[in-house]
C-alpha cells in the first residue's frame, strides 16, 4: 500500500518533476508521511479513532485501505502540482505553414 501513494504523486506530476527529487520526495512518503496516516487510521495511534468515537459515536472505517493510500497520494499530488506550476509547452497550439 505505501507504494501506491508515490504513484499516485508521480502521475500527477508527470512531465513537471525531475527524477532524483522525484526519488526522495517518494523515499520520505513512503518511510515518513504514509506511516504516520496509516498509524493513525488503522493502528488508532495518537488518539484520533477515539476522539471520533467520542465526537461522533464512530471511528473512521477505511475499506481495504483506499482512503489512505489515495488520500495520502491525492492529497501530495496535489500541492506538488500547485507548487510545480502547470506543464511548460504541453497545450501549446502550433501551427505550421501550409
Amino acid at each position: 500500500f505505501a507504494a501506491a501513494s508515490p504513484a499516485i504523486i508521480s502521475g500527477g506530476v508527470a512531465e513537471r518533476a525531475c527524477f532524483y527529487p522525484m526519488l526522495v520526495a517518494s523515499a520520505a512518503v513512503v518511510g515518513l508521511v504514509y506511516p504516520f496516516f496509516e498509524g493513525l487510521i488503522w493502528a488508532g495511534n495518537y488518539g484520533f479513532q477515539a476522539w471520533l468515537e467520542t465526537k461522533f459515536g464512530f471511528g473512521f472505517h477505511d475499506f481495504a485501505g483506499s482512503v489512505v493510500v489515495h488520500g495520502v497520494g491525492g492529497w501530495i499530488a496535489l500541492t506538488a502540482i500547485y507548487v510545480l506550476g502547470p506543464r511548460s509547452g504541453r497545450f501549446l497550439l502550433k501551427f505550421s505553414p501550409a
